[in-house]
Formats: structure tokens, C-alpha cells, sequence
């Protein structure tokens, strides 16, 4: 046992005798490497820890297929702008907007396609509409037409100020055809359902408009108490109950 764990400390000094730059984060563990030969490597992990290697840039290649500038991340009224700019473009095929809330686990939520080949600025944006209250981490994957590709910096935005409740439903009371509930929560929601008074679960039509939104048509209902019952998904079925007043 011991020789093993000599041998796996051995191979992973070895990998990183040629580095230049070494960054870890809050866990001590290592995000990113940089080579003196010009090549650097960014590491990820996943839930459960795993590390996740992606080659970012080698200098032995010449110029960058890609040179992304300018890349930011503004809150605009509970939304994030996402703008960047390429100050030029060889080859380049399209970006991937990806998006986390861990800063770990990243999904693409949106393709923007690029310019292909260009010596001149290029100036991008996306607009994200379901940014869910706390810290929000975007960055961009440039992907060139051989499929190869290149990350950009981690940019983070904090919507906690914009956010002041985790669940709204508006109006509220309401004397309108429809009501909006707005729900900002990691987790996603399995569903909505709603109750009169007496806990009779009530059919009317409800729509899921976005990640962060549902209508509901209360159009049919009769003035008086209700509550909307909002069920997440996850290991625990958690279920979130908001009382509405429906008034003529």
C-alpha cells in the first residue's frame, strides 16, 4: 500500500514539474496550469470531486484561432447580459454560453454563432433570463470548425439583492385573469397544484413560461383563500405552500 502511494504521488509531481503557474481554489485543490512551453490546462471537477482536464491554449500552435476580449457579465432587472468581443477570428465555428450555479457543473444555454474568419473586432452578447438568486457563473467555449475548442475566464455575478424572496406570487390578492409565481431556487420544480380552502385540489390551467416562471389562469375561480403548493425535485421531495387571495 505504501508503494503505491509513493508511485501516484511520483506521477503526479512529475505532471507538473514543467509549470509555471500553479491556482487552487477554496478546497486547495488544483483549477488551472501553466506550462513554460505556453500550454495552460484548466481543471473542473464534478459533485462527487472528480477532476475534469480541458486544454485551454498551447503556444506551440502560433496565434490563437480565437482572441475573446472584453468578456462581462452585467445584472439587468433580475437578468444577467452576457457581451464579448474577439479582436480576431480564425476558422471559428460558434460559442457556447455555459452556465453553473456551483461553479463546477457547467451546461451550455446557448449557441452564438461566430464570425468565422476575421482581423477586425467582433462584438457578441446573450441575454440570460433564469439567473436563480445567489452567485451566478458563466463562461464561453469557443468551438472552431475542426472541433477543437478553448475556454474563456469564469465570470461570477451575485443576484441576492435582486431576489429578496426566494418564491412570489403576483398579483397578490388578485382580481386578474392570471397569476404569476415567480420561483428562484436551484432545484428545479416537478410541478404546481392548487387548493381551495377545504383542501380540494383545484384544475385550472397552469403553465411553466420559463425556468423561474409559471401562469396560472384563475379566470374560473371564486373570490376566497387558496394555496399553491410547489413541489421540487431531488433526493427529499420538498414542497413549498404560498397562500393566494383571489378577490372579484
Amino acid at each position: 500500500m505504501k508503494t503505491i502511494l509513493i508511485i501516484s504521488f511520483s506521477i503526479f509531481y512529475c505532471s507538473f514539474t514543467n509549470a509555471q503557474a500553479l491556482t487552487h481554489d477554496n478546497q486547495n485543490r488544483i483549477t488551472s496550469v501553466t506550462y513554460t512551453t505556453g500550454t495552460q490546462i484548466t481543471y473542473t471537477y464534478d459533485a462527487v470531486g472528480n477532476r475534469v482536464t480541458q486544454v485551454i491554449t498551447s503556444a506551440n500552435n502560433g496565434s490563437l484561432p480565437v482572441e475573446i476580449t472584453d468578456f462581462n457579465v452585467i445584472k439587468n432587472d433580475c437578468e444577467t447580459t452576457l457581451t464579448w468581443s474577439t479582436a480576431s477570428e480564425i476558422n471559428t465555428s460558434h460559442f457556447e454560453v455555459q452556465y453553473s450555479y456551483d461553479a463546477i457543473d457547467f451546461r451550455m444555454i446557448e449557441r452564438v454563432e461566430a464570425a468565422g474568419n476575421s482581423t477586425s473586432i467582433q462584438n457578441y452578447g446573450y441575454v440570460h433570463p433564469d439567473p436563480v438568486k445567489g452567485t451566478n457563473y458563466y463562461r464561453l467555449k469557443s468551438v472552431d470548425l475542426d472541433d477543437t475548442y478553448s475556454y474563456s475566464k469564469m465570470k461570477a455575478i451575485n443576484l441576492d439583492d435582486c431576489f429578496m424572496d426566494d418564491i412570489r406570487v403576483f398579483p397578490n390578492p388578485s382580481n386578474q385573469q392570471e397569476v404569476t409565481v415567480e420561483i428562484n431556487s436551484i432545484s428545479e420544480v416537478v410541478r404546481l397544484e392548487i387548493y381551495d380552502a377545504s383542501g380540494r385540489l383545484i384544475g385550472i390551467p397552469i403553465q411553466k413560461t420559463s425556468r423561474r416562471y409559471w401562469k396560472l389562469d384563475v379566470d374560473e375561480l371564486s373570490s376566497g383563500a387558496y394555496f399553491i403548493r410547489i413541489i421540487f425535485e431531488g433526493d427529499k421531495k420538498q414542497v413549498i405552500t404560498k397562500k393566494l387571495e383571489v378577490v372579484e
